[in-house]
C-alpha cells in the first residue's frame, strides 16, 4: 500500500487525484455533489472504477451526485437518470 498522506498532490497519479477530489467533495457533507468530468485523463479501467464508486456512494449515503461527462456508455450503465 502507498502512504498517500506523506505525498504532495503533484506526486499523485491521475486516478489517485480523482479519488482525493471525490473524498474532498464528500467531506463537505452536502446533500448534492456536482462533479465535472470526474474521469478525465483516466484509462477505461479506472473510469469504470470511479463510476462504480460514485454509484455506491450515492446508494449508501442517499446523496444526489450530478455528473457532467462525455462517458455516455459508462453513465448509461451506472446512472439512475440521464439528461
Amino acid at each position: 500500500t502507498h502512504d498517500l498522506q506523506s505525498q504532495y498532490i503533484h506526486q499523485l497519479s491521475d486516478g489517485q487525484l480523482q479519488r482525493v477530489m471525490i473524498a474532498r467533495a464528500l467531506a463537505q457533507d452536502t446533500p448534492i455533489i456536482l462533479l465535472d468530468e470526474p474521469t478525465s485523463h483516466l484509462d477505461i479501467h479506472h473510469k469504470l472504477n470511479i463510476f462504480k464508486i460514485l454509484q455506491k456512494i450515492s446508494k449508501e449515503t442517499q446523496k444526489t451526485i450530478l455528473i457532467s461527462t462525455h462517458e455516455i456508455n459508462l453513465a448509461l450503465k451506472t446512472s439512475d437518470r440521464l439528461m
